[in-house]
């Protein structure tokens, strides 16, 4: 006996307890037993479970109840009103919606700019007395599209071939064969002496300057680089050591204190950070060769006296790579904020700028040294209101964490494209420091004056060995003998501890 629906008006089986096609109660079929009692769907409950635990599960839990409110939906519609939960898989469906819903409104926002970050002020600058200086270092610098650094000093490139294998070779200040090849090349060399005449009046008229400026903009074109600089270091130096064998020193010992007296007043106020490690190499070149000309049994007292006026140790602030490490900053913000603006409106989901930019900071942040930090505590990568913050910094060494991966694709991209400053050169500055002391030693032992072996880094004292003819610092693990050894040689018949 069939049984009509008073909602839809279709005919359900005898004792059917709802209908099958709206799911209205149905009067008993046969008058007198009552109506069927129906079952839940088992898999409706646990669709809408583990739709409920995919909250907690971070979306492990969802296929499942996906499939599984799908799959009850068709089980009550094929069993016709013997079941019950069609609106239990329904609103799991729904909470799966909702919550893939929410995630990607959360994973759409971006971190919120930072404030009072790093600008353009908090770079160190010369006075303003000293801001023409610019103009004259970018005519050391200055090269057009295809001209070598050999060209910019006014020297061929067969010259700039023959002067850094000559500085190499003369590097090594023990070895015959480097003595002889100056001999040989002493008419070239002074034939490109000649040659960079002009470049050579700039530095002298760079050294006028109490502090040399270094004004380029992190906003701007990335400036030229220090190359012509460095190889007109070398020419300096193979100039002296000409006159150093022929035992008295004249015009390029002159010029060459000049050269290094403008690359100390550049240094405190180097932006780029090819520059600051090309100054940094100068400094190391003059101190080799300083250290060379006090070894020379030949060289005069008055001599002497005038270098240890000269190079007196520089403070490690002044060798600082803060000033640097903001530019870089600056300068890969700017990029960052243009890829973003440039992307349009897909992209920028693929690319949380602001995010991006905390991460970097934290990262040129971890470079400096700890007394020129802005901040003791990292910035947040994550929006204010984020409800999972794990914390997120950024190496050259790891991936990022695979939540940031997937919440900043595009800027985890970008990341990988941070400059990244090696551990050496994080640490060249203090190098530098203790090699000034080590140098300003042995000048002054040379000298027969009061020496103070009191070490400014890494261990008390500094170390003298007289049987190696060494004087050392332990370096930065604070064992002697290692490879991270700071020291200079000296000679104990000519310098005598």
């Amino acid at each position: 006996m069939l049984v009509k629906c008073q909602k839809c008006g279709m005919e359900c089986g005898e004792g059917a307890a709802a209908c099958g096609s709206c799911g209205v109660e149905l009067p008993c079929g046969n008058g007198g037993e009552g109506a069927v009692k129906r079952r839940f769907c088992r898999m409706a409950i646990a669709a809408f479970v583990l739709a409920m635990l995919s909250i907690v599960t971070c979306f492990a839990t969802m296929p499942f109840a996906v499939m599984f409110a799908i799959a009850s939906l068709v089980w009550i519609r094929m069993h016709r009103g013997e079941l019950r939960g069609m609106w239990l898989a329904v609103a799991s469906l729904f909470v799966c919606l909702g919550l893939i819903v929410g995630a990607f409104v959360l994973w759409a926002q971006d971190a919120e700019p930072i404030d009072n970050d790093y600008s353009v002020a908090d770079l160190r600058s010369a006075p303003d007395n000293c801001v023409g200086s610019y103009g004259l270092l970018c005519g050391l610098t200055q090269r057009d599209a295809g001209t070598s650094a050999a060209a910019t000093i006014g020297l061929s490139e067969a010259d700039g071939e023959l002067l850094s294998e000559l500085y190499r070779q003369a590097s090594d200040v023990e070895s015959s064969e480097a003595l002889e090849q100056l001999r040989t090349n002493r008419d070239r060399i002074h034939a490109m002496w000649a040659a960079s005449k002009g470049i050579r009046q700039k530095v002298r008229r760079l050294n006028e300057y109490t502090e040399i400026a270094d004004l380029a903009d992190p906003n701007g074109a990335v400036p030229s680089q220090m190359m012509p600089v460095f190889l007109l270091g070398k020419l300096y130096v193979l100039a002296v050591r000409l006159e150093m064998q022929s035992g008295d020193f004249g015009e390029a010992l002159d010029e060459f204190l000049e050269f290094d007296s403008v690359i100390r007043k550049l240094v405190p106020n180097a932006r780029i950070v090819i520059t600051r490690v090309v100054c940094w190499t100068c400094i190391e070149m003059a101190g080799d060769l300083v250290n060379t000309i006090t070894n020379n049994p030949a060289t005069h007292e008055p001599t002497l006296v005038r270098l240890a006026e000269h190079f007196a140790p520089m403070s490690e602030k002044n060798l600082s790579i803060r000033n640097s490490v903001i530019w870089e900053y600056l300068f890969m913000k700017r990029a960052i904020l243009e890829e973003a603006a440039d992307g349009g409106g897909s992209r920028s989901l693929l690319l949380k700028q602001h995010s991006l930019v905390r991460l970097y900071r934290n990262y040129i942040d971890t470079l400096m040294p700890e007394d020129q930090r802005t901040s003791e505590r990292s910035l947040s990568v994550w929006p204010e209101w984020f409800p999972l913050k794990p914390a997120v910094l950024f190496s050259h060494h790891r991936e990022l964490p695979l939540i940031y991966m997937l919440y900043n694709p595009g800027g985890t991209a970008i990341s990988k494209m941070f400059i990244m400053i090696p551990e050496v050169e994080r640490t060249s500055h203090q190098r530098l420091a203790v090699l000034g002391d080590l140098l300003s030693i042995i000048i002054d032992q040379r000298l027969g004056r009061e020496v103070d072996l009191r070490a400014r880094a890494y261990s008390d004292f500094y170390v003298v060995d007289k049987e190696a003819g060494r004087i050392s610092s332990c370096g930065p693990d604070g064992q002697l003998g290692t490879k991270d050894d700071i020291w200079l040689a000296f000679d104990p018949n000519v310098v005598r501890f």
